[in-house]
């Protein structure tokens, strides 16, 4: 069976990623601005899930867009477009997968617990910091 998408999956693989680190980010958030309720750790247990998976899924988006770039054929202007977009995201993938390599390094070293942190201060910007 051969399944193919015209021009390719590029297409497919960046809106899924979109998906995933777009969903991480707004679990994340709530996690943060819920912080008092019970359920607000899954929130931020599945941001973080949602956030390496992106990450992850960011490697495939950048090859097929690779592959991409190098065969679909394209005029002069299209191929500046092109560039400006590999461009925009190569800057952006470094940026989510750096992120999503954090929160895992910081995961698999336990470094899981909230700081302490007293009344007099500011809960949420402590607590972004650490997310």
């Amino acid at each position: 069976m051969n399944i193919e998408i015209i021009p390719n999956w590029h297409p497919v693989f960046v809106h899924f990623t979109i998906g995933l680190l777009s969903a991480s980010t707004i679990l994340l958030f709530s996690g943060v601005i819920f912080f008092r309720k019970s359920w607000a750790q899954k929130l931020l247990i599945a941001g973080h899930i949602n956030l390496w998976l992106g990450a992850a899924f960011t490697c495939v988006t950048l090859l097929a867009g690779w592959q991409a770039y190098n065969t679909v054929s394209h005029d002069g202007p299209s191929h500046a477009a092109m560039t400006d977009h590999r461009n925009w995201a190569l800057v952006t993938a470094t940026l989510w997968m750096t992120l999503g390599g954090w929160a895992g390094l910081r995961f698999a070293i336990g470094n899981r617990a909230d700081p302490p942190i007293s009344s007099s201060q500011s809960y949420v910007p402590q607590r972004c910091f650490w997310v």
